[in-house]
């Protein structure tokens, strides 16, 4: 399911739309017991980090308060997805997680680009798409659960030391 204009809608075809999108370029870190971050993170770093101070989002006792991991699928759409849109000057429906498609080829068309490897590491992102419900978010690219392939789900509540935010700005 997807949430469109604040409705879920199921998805009947999964395609990759004619958009110019903002990605992302880092490749995910591996997971060291919640330490981990993501290489010079110097514009979500300070939001998160502002946020956990704010108590808007979970605090992080595993790691650098400034850490995308330990962030649920719900935080990121209540407290960071609108303060990104607005230091962007981006309408909010702007910004959204990768779709799973969009996760999967984005670090197989550009092989020069860090992501490359991205289904190499042991940690994981939220997807933009629902399982079920609001309740219930896809989440994936795990390298001992089939990389870029492997695609599972969690409650969109659920905080994970191994589970990351990264969205992606869409400009048309």
């Amino acid at each position: 399911m997807q949430n469109i204009n604040g409705e879920l809608v199921k998805i009947q075809t999964v395609e990759i739309e004619g958009i110019t999108l903002l990605v992302d370029t880092r490749c995910k870190p591996q997971y060291t017991g919640g330490s981990q971050m993501y290489k010079n993170d110097n514009f979500l770093g300070p939001i998160i980090l502002k946020m956990r101070r704010e108590g808007k989002i979970k605090d992080y006792n595993s790691g650098p308060r400034d850490s995308r991991f330990n962030i649920s699928a719900d935080e990121f759409e209540t407290q960071l997805k609108p303060e990104i849109a607005e230091l962007l000057k981006l309408n909010i429906s702007q910004i959204r997680f990768e779709k799973t498609i969009e996760a999967n080829l984005i670090p197989q068309m550009y092989k020069h680009m860090p992501r490359k490897n991205d289904g190499n590491t042991n940690t994981w992102c939220w997807y933009n798409e629902y399982f079920g419900g609001r309740a219930v978010r896809l989440r994936g690219g795990v390298s001992g659960y089939g990389g870029l392939s492997g695609v599972g789900y969690r409650d969109s509540n659920d905080h994970w030391r191994s589970g990351s935010v990264r969205f992606v700005a869409v400009l048309s």
